[in-house]
């Protein structure tokens, strides 16, 4: 959780930074291409012995894309929705993220969830 806690407030600095260097969509488009590498690798890793530390670093690097992504996802609906409805949508959002994060850790499908179709 301290890792994940350090990573995330530096990613929200970098995102506002490489917003205007590299414009909303190339930069959330990128962000969520290196999220998913990260989290891609992490996966096909071991985790015994040295496999282990490049296993965290490797989720570690998949957090930060997506926490880059989710600065990034809210920084575009305040620009994209009118005062009316902007904070009405933004909570809807929130909710539905926060259901499908409880949705997700709920389920066991075992020790490690593979995205690889073997």
């Amino acid at each position: 959780m301290l890792i994940n806690a350090l990573v995330e407030v530096p990613t929200f600095v970098l995102t506002t930074i490489f917003i205007d260097r590299f414009g909303r969509k190339h930069l959330g488009i990128g962000m969520q291409w290196f999220s998913g590498i990260f989290c891609i690798i992490d996966n096909l890793l071991g985790s015994q012995g040295i496999w282990e530390v490049l296993t965290t670093a490797c989720g570690v690097l998949g957090i930060f894309g997506m926490a880059g992504t989710y600065n990034l996802m809210f920084i575009y609906a305040m620009e994209l929705f009118p005062t009316v409805v902007r904070n009405a949508t933004l909570g809807c959002g929130m909710q539905i993220i926060q259901f499908g994060a409880i949705i997700v850790t709920s389920q066991n499908p075992g020790p490690k969830i593979s995205l690889l179709v073997r």
